[in-house]
């Protein structure tokens, strides 16, 4: 719906709400203004949220655009790199590299899943024709 304010999910830190957008996708993609996909769906991010972040003052938005192949765009990164500030602790530089280590696990756990049932539903298609 147009008017709703809707991100992915939120977290308070740093005495700001935090609110994001995530997109997955593939980097070899370009828009049609040649940018290349983290780029453009950062933007379009901003561009969807843009005015009604204004209007859910004091949230700051951070479009989180990660590869279908485990890459991460700059906000991406930016985004986990503040989060990782907030943690107390000695090894922030381990934590951040654990985060990015889990995401991009998840990711290629995800295209593992899409693809397995994209096979059953091809062979189960493909067994209805016989």
């Amino acid at each position: 719906h147009e008017g709703r304010f809707q991100p992915d999910s939120f977290a308070l830190f740093a005495a700001i709400t935090h609110v994001w957008d995530t997109t997955i996708g593939s980097a070899t993609a370009t828009d049609a203004h040649g940018k290349n996909h983290f780029d453009a769906a950062e933007a379009a991010k901003i561009q969807k949220y843009n005015g009604r972040l204004q209007l859910a003052a004091p949230y700051v938005f951070h479009p989180l655009v990660f590869d279908i192949y485990g890459g991460f765009g700059k906000s991406a990164i930016a985004f986990i790199k503040l989060a990782v500030a907030q943690a107390h602790g000695d090894d922030q530089e381990e934590l951040e590299q654990s985060i990015i280590n889990r995401i991009a696990i998840a990711i290629a756990r995800g295209n593992n899943i899409i693809i397995s049932r994209g096979l059953t539903y091809a062979k189960r298609a493909s067994a209805r024709q016989d």
